[in-house]
């Protein structure tokens, strides 16, 4: 089934380790916002801050993929109330189901040395725990194809 999986949180707190693990999981096309706003700006298209440039390109990006029959997983902040509407606005003309995830790490100083230290994927056993968990709020299987 195509579906719209959103992954919503502050920078640090494993959204892009959980999103790559899901969108391989679904073989779904998986879209990083900070990613598209980084080649927005590289590019000379935009400087800092870009506003809602990078969730533009990927809500359009989105359509088409879903349109296609391709699921899709969104890595972003999801900061503002019009950023999350754009996704049920797009979950609804797409006509697929929209998951949001929103991803919190509740040890403030495991967040501070996340977000100040080198960037490293989320250790094993708390990604499969979480993991497990969203399966379990999406409605899928382990291994789901």
């Amino acid at each position: 089934m195509t579906m719209l999986v959103v992954f919503a949180g502050r920078p640090g707190t494993g959204k892009t380790t959980l999103s790559r693990l899901l969108g391989a999981e679904l073989r779904a096309a998986v879209l990083r916002i900070d990613v598209i706003e980084a080649t927005v700006v590289r590019s000379g298209l935009a400087a800092q801050p870009v506003g809602s440039i990078g969730y533009d390109i990927a809500r359009h990006l989105a359509a088409d993929c879903l349109a296609a029959g391709t699921s899709v997983v969104v890595d972003a902040v999801n900061p503002v109330a019009e950023a999350r509407q754009g996704w049920r606005t797009l979950a609804v003309a797409a006509a697929v189901p929209l998951h949001v995830v929103e991803v919190a790490l509740a040890d403030a100083g495991e967040h501070r040395r996340r977000v100040d230290g080198p960037r490293l994927l989320v250790d094993g056993g708390a990604a499969g725990q979480a993991m497990a968990a969203i399966r379990d709020h999406i409605g899928i299987s382990p291994r789901h194809r």
